[in-house]
């Protein structure tokens, strides 16, 4: 997380470069390691529609990211 509004915050750009290099650490990571993860990268887009600020889920977000999550752990867990 950068500080918002601050001449040393890093753009989106980059931002989702660092998320990118991140998320395919832990999906490489549970992969090599037989853990079912669920992967909502690509729910979520990079946005203020469902981000507050470029860390935290704002509501819209959340119901987005919990739904992409129920879906996933449903067909891992067959509860559907």
């Amino acid at each position: 997380m950068t500080p918002p509004n601050q001449i040393y915050t890093l753009e989106l750009k980059n931002l989702i470069q660092v998320i990118n290099l991140y998320n395919d650490w832990l999906i490489e990571y549970s992969k090599k390691n037989k853990i079912d993860n669920c992967d909502i990268q690509n729910a979520v887009p990079p946005s203020t529609e469902y981000f507050y600020d470029d860390n935290h889920f704002n509501e819209k977000g959340a119901k987005k990211a919990a739904q992409s999550i129920f879906r996933c752990l449903s067909l891992i867990k067959n509860l559907n």
